[in-house]
């Protein structure tokens, strides 16, 4: 074997080593992401069925009027 084709050895399994720990830690990455985007789902799911609880138990109002404007008021 030439230097050459040693060094071209070496580069390959450079590169193949690379990318096989950015694909590692890529799939880290999303594996945490997945996690909390199952986390931040559950925390909505509970923000919402809070929010539906408070409604239910909430005294009912009348509507709430808009401000006023000056065509509204006396002259």
């Amino acid at each position: 074997m030439s230097a050459s084709d040693t060094s071209a050895e070496g580069v390959v399994e450079l590169t193949t080593w690379r990318q096989a720990h950015e694909i590692h830690s890529l799939r880290d990455m999303l594996t945490i992401y997945r996690q909390w985007a199952t986390a931040i789902a559950a925390e909505n799911t509970r923000l919402h069925e809070e929010i539906a609880g408070l409604k239910a138990t909430a005294p009912r109002t009348h509507t709430v009027r808009s401000p006023r404007t000056r065509s509204d008021c006396p002259a």
